[in-house]
This record gives C-alpha cells, structure tokens and sequence, in this order.
C-alpha cells in the first residue's frame, strides 16, 4: 500500500511487526521511482525508475541510451534479492536516426517467473513507435523488442502477461493483439489482432484497463502463499474497462481466443469485432463504484447497491439502482463464465436459492458504439 510517497509491504501472516518500506526516492538522482511490482511467490520487489529528463539528443545512428533502471530487491526485507545476478539494472534503448528522441514507459510493468517485462513508446521526430523490455531477472540482462502495431494513439496502449511466453497488449486505436515470446531471449512474434469494437469519441480517444488472473509461474519462496489449483490459460477469462468521454463499458472477453492454434500460427491475422465478439465476450455498463477481481472464469465484483440483487435480476439491471446512501456496507456479486458450470446449472433439478442464477446480457444498442454489442455467452451470477 502506499502512504506519504512510501510503498509499504506487510507479510501475510497477521504479524504487524513484519513491515518493510520502500521510499519512493531513486538510489540514483537521474532517475524518478515511477513504479514498485511486487512477486510474493517469488519474495520479489521490482522498482523501476524513468529517466528524469526524457529527451536525448543523438548526432550519430545507431546509439543506445540509457531509458530506465530496474531494481530486485527481496520483499520480505529489502535488501538485494539473493537469486539475482545483480541489484539494478540499466535498461537500454538504441535510436537508429539522428535526431531529438523520448522515451515513456506505459502501464504497469509485470512479473511472471524469472521474466519482468516492461512495456514503453518512444517519440522520434513525432514518429511514435511501440516496443517491450524483456528482462531476466535472476541474470541480470534486458533486450529491447519493437511490437506491430497500428501506430494509432501508442501512448495509450496497455499490455498483460499471460505467462512467461504469452503477452497480450491492447493499444489506444482499440487494437487487441497477442505476442509470444521465444523462451531463449524473449523476442516476441506477433500472432494475431482482434478489433475491439468501435467507439464514437468527441474530444478524447478511450483508455483501457485490464483485471486478469494474476501469475503463478515460477520457482515459489512462499510455496504457503500458492493457491491449490490454478486455471490454464484457455479456461480463463480477461476483462477490459473501456472508458471514453461518452460511456463506460466493461467487456468479459474469454481467452479461448488466444487457443494453442492461435498461438502457434505463423501467419497474423486481423479479426473483426463481428467475427469474434458476439461469441466469446459479454458487455456491462461500468460505473466507478466497481471494485473487480479476476480469477480463472470468475468475477468478484464489489458493488455499493442499496439492496441485493433479487432473483432473476441481471447485473445489467442491478446497475441502474440507486446507490446505498450513507451507509458503509457492499454486496459481493460473483459472476462465472464457465461453460461447465453453466451447463451444471441450467440441467440442475433444485432451483432453490442459493442455486446460481443464468444469465445472458443479450444486445445492448449504444449510439456511442460504431456497430451494436452483441453477446451469444451465458454466465452464472451469485
């Protein structure tokens, strides 16, 4: 958690005198702190600190500068994280022209086993390119990657780490393309796209934020800490926020999209929204009270309604209630989008509470939508 600019970490175990804390402050006065990601698995804290000044200017081609510094550091007690090769790490960039260059890290970097990758853009004469820093973490090298991409609003873009292999990233032209990353250097290779679905903007392009099922790839320090059963990637599913200056959606995508075929095509493919989405996404309205966790199909969904949700009542329905007033208390609404259990549920002969209620968003004709949203996809609500 953070407070007064200080990151602060407290063990799991209840024991408050087992807290460490991190100033935000960089071990090096040309660099800011802009992120801290921690790995409990792993006893893992990662740092990374952007450049204070951006720009750079180059006479020469093909020069490297140093953009950003990482550091691994031991959570449970800050000092040098023992499996690593080295403390920090200087990470690189090479500007191919002469010219006047920035850089500018994007999203949240991410952990998942000995890999840390950090998505970041880069502006060249107005020329904005996309690219991703692969890092082992336990030897102590980083690789810069250029991505494909459609060159559309890339300071937007945001990215999530399946595992060690496989890197989804959606940019802020509405573009959700799938990567794999060779196992020997990490260099990606571009799959496949799919296009979100077209929003009508008036003066700001969307922004998009990911809640997927966190990573448990990777040799475990706190083996205690790991959950007894953890969903492959195909039964799992990736929920988008899309928020833009005319509505606020929350797209459930399932990742069954990115199937092994997908994977290991050798030929991209673009994939319009008509051909993928009625299938295999849902769409609700968002609002700023959500408070959302991913876990394999299933949403935690935190809502500050002002009565539980009634029977045959959709969330869809819940959210034009109005909120509980002045009260401190929330419902838990747990939503799955497991065929399995679905199926369970619609051939259950005992439709007594708390039995799972079937649902199905259906259409939802939004004005500020190019095309109409369009689910075929049951879930379960609770």
């Amino acid at each position: 958690m953070w407070v007064q600019s200080n990151f602060f970490i407290r063990d799991c175990n209840g024991d408050f005198e087992l807290l460490r804390t991190w100033r935000t402050d960089s071990s090096s006065p040309q660099y800011t702190v802009i992120s801290v990601i921690v790995d409990p698995l792993q006893d893992l804290v990662v740092t990374v600190s952007e450049k204070r000044s951006p720009f750079v200017s180059q006479v020469d081609a093909e020069q490297d500068h140093s953009i950003f510094l990482v550091e691994f550091r031991l959570a449970s007690s800050g000092l040098p994280h023992l499996d690593s090769a080295c403390t920090s790490l200087e990470c690189r960039h090479v500007f191919h022209e002469p010219g006047r260059h920035s850089s500018q890290l994007l999203d949240q970097p991410a952990i998942c086993g000995d890999r840390v990758v950090v998505l970041y853009c880069t502006d060249s004469d107005s020329t904005w390119e996309l690219f991703i820093q692969v890092i082992d973490w336990r030897k102590g090298r980083a690789k810069s990657y250029p991505l494909h991409h459609s060159r559309s609003r890339v300071c937007r873009s945001i990215f999530h780490l399946v595992d060690e292999h496989t890197i989804v990233v959606v940019d802020g032209g509405g573009h959700l393309s799938l990567y794999t990353l060779r196992a020997l250097d990490g260099s990606p290779q571009y799959r496949v796209t799919y296009l979100l679905p077209g929003l009508q903007c008036f003066d700001f392009p969307p922004e998009y934020l990911i809640h997927a099922t966190p990573s448990f790839h990777g040799a475990a320090a706190r083996p205690d800490l790991m959950p007894g059963y953890v969903p492959s990637p195909e039964s799992q599913i990736m929920v988008l926020d899309i928020l833009s200056d005319t509505w606020d959606v929350i797209l459930v995508i399932d990742m069954t999209i990115f199937s092994q075929e997908v994977i290991h095509s050798e030929t991209p493919v673009t994939v319009p929204w008509s051909d993928w989405g009625p299938k295999y996404t849902c769409c609700f309205p968002y609002y700023s009270q959500y408070k959302i966790s991913v876990f394999g199909s299933k949403i935690a969904c935190a809502l500050p309604w002002d009565r539980a949700r009634q029977p045959r009542e959709t969330p869809e329905e819940l959210s034009d209630l109005e909120l509980y007033d002045g009260h401190d208390h929330f419902y838990v609404h747990i939503w799955d989008f497991n065929e399995r259990v679905i199926s369970r549920a619609e051939n259950a002969r005992d439709r007594s509470p708390p039995h799972p209620l079937i649902c199905k968003p259906g259409r939802r004709a939004m004005s500020w939508f190019v095309e109409d949203i369009v689910s075929h996809r049951a879930y379960t609500a609770t």
